[in-house]
């Protein structure tokens, strides 16, 4: 009998015949952002697929109209040390990259819509990504004043090529899917209609052949990368928190926002912002000088 699946509040999990699970991001009146919470269920989806004797092929989608509208920008919970909620996402979002560099399995992405930030840079280290037609990408690193992450500085240009990549990554330039098609970082390119069915008839396909020699053949690809893309993803940590931590990062989400439309506002609603609150929070843990 297959194992009970995780009940996770951000994520809905079903499993599709005897050997795909499908993981769908589940916050679509927020067009599916991400807030610290969709991360934490995002990798216990991954970790609960990977340990699964009965899952052969990991398909992640997204609820609604978006994929995923990336990072939610947010202050921290002011019931808990801003610091502590810093580290804590860092380490989940750490250990995420390092799921996918190392998963065990096939994953699969269903790209139902439009994604941007992190939705996007962890799609360069999926197996196989399928796209609607009016699914776009963006990564709006430079607009908020952060720095490329989940190993893009590697795979974006390894796949788009160098002129491409810094396009995206330096420039916040937009990609369809048809582009993203021809550059080799989308498979194919599906039809709205009937989207997820023929991305899981993809996943039945693939579950259907001998898991050892899949997860063998794997095993071997992943290999070739491995060790750059583990020490370019601590490398993008490093400096992904000098730049949240930084007044370049609160100016930049301050004015991003205000240019976002009310759609997209509301999915990454930001009351304050989050590098005062961790500057308060720093102040108060040091110690006052002894005159």
């Amino acid at each position: 009998m297959p194992a009970p699946l995780p009940s996770l509040p951000t994520m809905a999990l079903r499993r599709h015949g005897a050997h795909v699970l499908v993981a769908a991001f589940a916050r679509p009146k927020v067009l599916n952002a991400l807030s610290p919470q969709a991360y934490i269920d995002w990798l216990a989806a991954m970790r609960f697929a990977a340990a699964d004797p009965d899952v052969r092929v990991f398909v992640l989608t997204g609820e609604g109209s978006y994929f995923t509208a990336g990072q939610q920008l947010a202050p921290p919970s002011p019931d808990r040390d801003p610091v502590v909620q810093l580290e804590e996402g860092v380490a989940v979002t750490r250990s995420l990259i390092e799921e996918y560099i190392n998963f065990p399995k096939l994953i699969i992405a269903a790209v139902n819509g439009p994604a941007l930030g992190f939705g996007v840079t962890t799609l360069a280290l999926a197996d196989l990504v399928y796209a609607v037609p009016n699914a776009t990408f963006r990564v709006p690193f430079m607009e908020l004043a952060l720095c490329v992450e989940a190993c893009s500085s590697v795979t974006f240009v390894k796949a788009l090529g160098n002129a491409k990549a810094k396009d995206m990554l330096f420039m916040g330039r937009t990609m369809t899917a048809k582009e993203w098609e021809a550059a080799g970082l989308v498979t194919d390119v599906f039809p709205v209609e009937g989207f997820l069915d023929r991305v899981l008839a993809k996943a039945d396909q693939a579950a259907s052949y001998s898991s050892d020699a899949v997860q063998g053949s794997l095993k071997l690809v992943r290999s070739v990368d491995r060790d750059v893309l583990l020490k370019m993803n601590d490398l993008e940590i490093k400096l992904l928190v000098e730049r949240m931590t930084s007044a370049d990062f609160a100016n930049a989400v301050a004015s991003f926002m205000g240019a976002l439309a009310p759609a997209h506002l509301a999915a990454t609603k930001c009351q304050k912002p989050l590098t005062s609150s961790i500057r308060r929070a720093e102040r108060r843990k040091k110690p006052k000088s002894k005159l």
